[in-house]
């Protein structure tokens, strides 16, 4: 997971870390994750990033995805 994170936010210029995240797609924590050519990045809120992280972390647990379950991303 911070493999991906790392691959994909590496060349993000982020000018105040303390308050900023590079928030990255396809997540770092999916097995799509980690490839710059294939993926999106955005300098976002670190309270913002970290709140979807935590969700997506609910979700994980609430409906039983375990490392290399399939799952589908519906994006309103």
């Amino acid at each position: 997971m911070n493999g991906h994170r790392k691959a994909m936010c590496a060349k993000v210029h982020n000018p105040e870390p303390k308050k900023h995240d590079c928030a990255e797609y396809p997540f770092a924590a999916s097995k799509e994750g980690g490839n710059p050519s294939r993926g999106s990045t955005r300098i976002i809120s670190a309270a913002g990033n970290r709140s979807a992280g935590a969700r997506l972390g609910g979700f994980y647990k609430s409906q039983r995805v375990l490392n290399g379950d399939a799952y589908y991303v519906h994006i309103k």
